[in-house]
Order: structure tokens, then C-alpha cells, then sequence
């Protein structure tokens, strides 16, 4: 199996899951890790056998959790098509940029290990956990929050997947 299988395959997984537990931090969260084992794996070896496998191991990392990502912005930014569209356009322009200036992480001179270029790569991935983190937990305090006006007024409020 190549690597565009096995990305296919563990986005596909982590999509589904998500889907099936209405849940979306853990689906974000889990495939940045496995990046940065993968990331460590690749920087530091010089066997082959474990950098490939290393290679695989952040892709399917770094892939994995696109989908997620999209479908938490649709229920994160429920109202106005207009102010959803402008979100999607900013998601998608931060995660599009990393084509541009990620290649200046790997200097000639760093090879073949580029370490720098991995730990900077670890250190977006562990950032991206965090925030996912954060995004959850004020989810889950609005979902209290709605909660709580629920049960004095009766009136149904909007609950958040977080």
C-alpha cells in the first residue's frame, strides 16, 4: 500500500467516526499526535525502514483530520450562510498557506534528518491540539450555559458538537 491508500483509508476511518459519535475534538485531535510520533520517527533515524514508516505515520496525521475540521465549522457556525462562508474561506486559507512557506523549513544544509524542520512541524501540530481543545471546552461552557437558560425558561436552545 502506498501512502494515498493508507491516508484514504485513515481519513475515511476518522471521518466515519466522527460522524457515528457526534464528536469532533477526539478526531481532530488524535491524528496530529500520531504526526508527531511520526515527525520523531523521521528526524531522529537513519534507517530507512523507520523513516518511511515515519513518512506514513505523518501523512495520515496530517490528512486525517481535514474533513473533521470542515464539518466542525458547519456546526460550530450554525446562522448566516454569509458569516460560515467567510470562516470556510479562512480555514482554508491558514491551511493552504503551509504549501508556501513550509519548504523553507527544509534547508539543503539541514539533510537528511532536517530536524528543525520536524520540530516546527511538531510544534504546529501540538498547537493545533491545544486549540482544538480550547474550541471545546468553550463549547461545551456554551452547551451549559444553553443548558442551564433551558431548564428556567423551557425555550430550546442550539447545543453545539464539540
Amino acid at each position: 500500500m502506498n501512502t494515498f491508500g493508507f491516508i484514504t483509508v485513515t481519513a475515511l476511518g476518522n471521518s466515519l467516526i466522527a460522524s457515528r459519535t457526534d464528536q469532533r475534538f477526539i478526531p481532530i485531535a488524535w491524528p496530529p499526535c500520531v504526526d508527531i510520533v511520526g515527525n520523531i520517527m523521521v528526524i531522529s533515524s537513519r534507517v530507512t525502514a523507520v523513516r518511511y514508516t515515519g513518512m506514513f505515520l505523518m501523512c495520515a496525521g496530517s490528512y486525517s483530520a481535514f474533513s473533521v475540521v470542515q464539518a466542525w465549522i458547519a456546526s460550530t457556525i450554525p446562522r448566516t450562510r454569509t458569516k460560515r462562508a467567510i470562516v470556510y474561506a479562512f480555514v482554508n486559507l491558514f491551511g493552504n498557506s503551509s504549501n508556501i512557506y513550509g519548504s523553507y523549513f527544509f534547508p539543503t544544509k539541514d539533510s537528511p534528518q532536517y530536524r528543525p524542520g520536524g520540530i516546527t512541524l511538531s510544534s504546529f501540530a501540538a498547537g493545533g491540539i491545544v486549540l482544538s481543545f480550547v474550541l471545546a471546552a468553550y463549547l461545551h461552557w456554551l452547551n451549559v450555559k444553553a443548558r442551564k437558560a433551558e431548564e428556567q425558561d423551557g425555550l430550546t436552545r442550539y447545543k453545539y458538537i464539540w
